[in-house]
C-alpha cells in the first residue's frame, strides 16, 4: 500500500511544509494526507493538533491552513 509508504516520512514531509515553493508544499501535505490513513487515528490526530499549532506561530496562515485540509481530507484532493 502506498500510505505505509509514507509513514516512516511524516517527520521530512512536515519540515517540507514550509518549503518556499509552492507545489513542494502542496505536494508534502498531500502525501502527509495519504501517510495519515495508515497510522492510528490518537497518531493522526495529535498531528492535526501539532499543525494547527503551528498556525499561531507563522505569519502565512493560508498556505498552513491549505495544508490541513489536505492532511484531514486524507490527500483525496488529487
Amino acid at each position: 500500500m502506498i500510505a505505509s509508504h509514507y509513514v516512516p516520512r511524516i517527520s521530512w514531509l512536515k519540515q517540507l511544509l514550509s518549503h518556499v515553493d509552492l507545489d513542494t508544499r502542496e505536494s508534502a501535505a498531500r502525501l502527509l494526507g495519504i501517510a495519515c490513513s495508515a497510522i492510528p487515528p490518537a497518531t493522526s490526530s495529535d498531528l492535526i493538533s501539532e499543525l494547527l499549532s503551528a498556525i499561531s506561530k507563522t505569519s502565512n496562515l493560508r498556505f498552513v491552513v491549505h495544508q490541513i485540509e489536505f492532511l484531514v481530507s486524507g490527500g483525496d484532493n488529487f
